[in-house]
């Protein structure tokens, strides 16, 4: 098995896309097929360099041990998602440990946590100089734009591609400048780890306690969410489009020394979006699975928009279409409760079940194991 990065092969693998009866966890990224003259890689669907492939649980005696790095320094608190930090190990079941203790501990894996600071890098530089490492470590490609990004965590990552023991994980399809990245590293591979269902942070709420009225948050770019730019611009103009979505702007990036617009972060973030019966969701430019699509189901809300590529298969079913008609927005906000409580459960078994943190475990182990 040859995951994204390999120089033998040109199979590839395919993010395991299913029908909702038939719920696989992720397979590993396979090596990018060899580009027709002319083609774009930005252009290239996740099915153009992916492969459905099931993958079948171990017995308990064979699970990897993975521990979860994180900075030794950093302030988690000041994040305002729960993607990184403790956060994202915890539905897991992960062992977390600073940054610092990576010469201390032996495990299988280390996944190692985005947010960094200068502390952090001379300490990781102190391991993977050492001439023996009891375990290979697995750094976060965080966006397909970071390559882009000129911020000191994104280039201290990418420039230690290919050493010993350093691989990437991902948890979106593979797009943008982090594709060309990946096709050019010789020695390092990519796993893929989406983000897992965490059924602790569900909101039960009833449909007749929630307004009619479709949820819209989260950062504006036309560029990156054009779908979502859209409908955010549509409010400024169309009184009715101003009447049926309720937009919540976003916070800011507190740990980027921004001052907070407002603290509904976190639990307070879905306690906010359960009050309304639908929310909305674009998959950015890069058609990839961010973490709203979760918190649409923990807030128990009808999905309206589009489906990122790794939910089009299996999820496409579940979602109320928008392309840009306010009508549409209407129709969906009028249904009977009913219909929208059933809409919104379904959707919320099916993301349960995909994102199974379990599953997701079995898989990244099966992606490890293919590269020890």
């Amino acid at each position: 098995m040859h995951l994204l990065g390999s120089s033998d092969s040109n199979k590839c693998f395919e993010s395991a896309r299913c029908g909702c009866h038939h719920l696989w966890a992720i397979e590993p990224y396979g090596h990018l097929p060899t580009l027709a003259s002319g083609d774009k890689p930005n252009n290239l669907s996740p099915a153009d360099f992916l492969k459905n492939e099931p993958v079948f649980y171990r017995d308990a005696a064979t699970l990897m041990k993975i521990i979860y790095f994180i900075s030794s320094s950093f302030r988690y608190e000041t994040v305002i998602y729960p993607g990184v930090g403790p956060r994202f190990a915890r539905p897991f079941g992960w062992q977390v440990e600073p940054i610092r203790s990576l010469p201390d501990v032996t495990c299988d894996a280390g996944i190692i946590d985005g947010r960094f600071t200068e502390e952090d890098f001379r300490q990781m530089d102190t391991f993977l100089a050492a001439p023996k490492r009891a375990f290979p470590i697995f750094f976060r490609l965080s966006d397909p734009d970071m390559p882009a990004r000129r911020h000191d965590n994104n280039q201290y990552v990418l420039y230690k591609k290919d050493l010993p023991g350093v691989h990437y994980y991902s948890p979106y399809d593979l797009g943008g400048a982090v594709l060309e990245f990946v096709k050019s590293l010789k020695r390092s591979r990519v796993v893929h780890l989406p983000y897992p269902y965490d059924a602790a942070r569900q909101i039960e709420r009833d449909f007749h306690m929630r307004q009619r009225r479709v949820f819209l948050s989260g950062a504006q770019s036309r560029r990156l969410y054009p779908l979502r730019h859209g409908l955010h611009r549509k409010r400024r103009w169309n009184l009715l489009a101003r009447f049926v979505v309720s937009e919540l702007p976003h916070p800011g990036y507190s740990d980027a020394g921004q001052r907070p617009g407002h603290d509904l972060i976190h639990e307070r973030y879905l306690e906010h979006a359960a009050g309304f019966t639908h929310f909305f969701l674009c998959p950015s430019r890069y058609r990839v699975e961010l973490m709203k699509y979760v918190e649409c189901a923990y807030a128990g809300c009808v999905p309206i928009g589009e489906p990122p590529g790794s939910l089009r298969d299996c999820a496409r079913h579940c979602f109320l279409p928008y392309s840009g008609r306010t009508m549409e927005l209407m129709t969906a906000v009028t249904t009977s409760r009913q219909e929208m409580a059933d809409m919104a459960a379904e959707y919320r078994r099916t993301l349960r079940a995909l994102r199974e943190p379990s599953r997701l475990n079995a898989s990244l182990e099966e992606q490890i194991r293919a590269i020890l």
